[in-house]
């Protein structure tokens, strides 16, 4: 396996950024990106095999827009496309924000791991409630269940519509290009067709590059 070109197999990396007081340019030791990118891989499972592949923050598709300081305007979205370049555009995204104050919180999950984390009675007895998805500031979920359960389409129904209300973005991947109908068999009901219809649909596509090495800016566009 190839070294880093950033920190040479270290961890960590020397930016120059700015000091908030006096302005003035200085050097700045900080965990390096790829170190980073092994932690948002560990913290979600749908990401673990990407390990610390990562694509580079110049390459992130603007279609995939989340704006922490005006979260309300960030766009509900249906993707379509590649599984690999959407599961790295969403890596990158997390990544980017790691170091915010305050940080927000994403949750990616599949659609039966929404129904087994939020609706179904816990190991510990707890019983969680789909509001509870509420506190993540984005939501992303596939919709590429196999398993059958009667109660997965009123679960990722009522999730979507519940964030509509409160306008806090969710974005819904399907594994192809056809609507809801043909596309999601296990989550799709009328009720979650109406609830998408102001969803924005966009394609993901596999572009030159996705796992080329990072770059010194991504690396200086890191805060701790």
């Amino acid at each position: 396996m190839s070294l880093c070109e950033l920190c040479g197999g270290s961890g960590m990396t020397i930016v120059t950024v700015e000091h908030p007081y006096t302005k003035k340019p200085y050097l700045k030791t900080q965990v390096c990106l790829c170190k980073i990118s092994e932690m948002v891989s560990n913290e979600y499972p749908l990401l673990s095999y990407l390990k610390s592949v990562y694509l580079p923050f110049n390459r992130i598709d603007p279609k995939l827009e989340f704006n922490t300081e005006t979260p309300w305007k960030n766009p509900n979205l249906l993707i379509h496309g590649d599984y690999d370049q959407f599961t790295l555009n969403v890596k990158s995204i997390i990544m980017q924000h790691r170091f915010d104050d305050p940080k927000p919180r994403f949750l990616l999950s599949r659609s039966i791991g929404v129904l087994h984390d939020f609706y179904v009675q816990q190991d510990d007895g707890s019983s969680p409630h789909l509001s509870e998805t509420l506190k993540y500031d984005l939501v992303i979920i596939c919709l590429d269940t196999d398993e059958k359960n009667d109660k997965l389409k009123t679960v990722i129904s009522q999730v979507v519509y519940t964030r509509k209300k409160e306008r806090k973005p969710t974005w819904l991947y399907l594994p192809d290009h056809r609507p809801l109908l043909h596309n999601c068999t296990q989550e799709y009901s009328e009720e979650l067709e109406q609830n998408t219809a102001s969803f924005t649909r966009i394609i993901i596509t596999k572009s030159n590059g996705t796992q080329a090495p990072t770059s010194q800016s991504d690396a200086a566009s890191f805060r701790k």
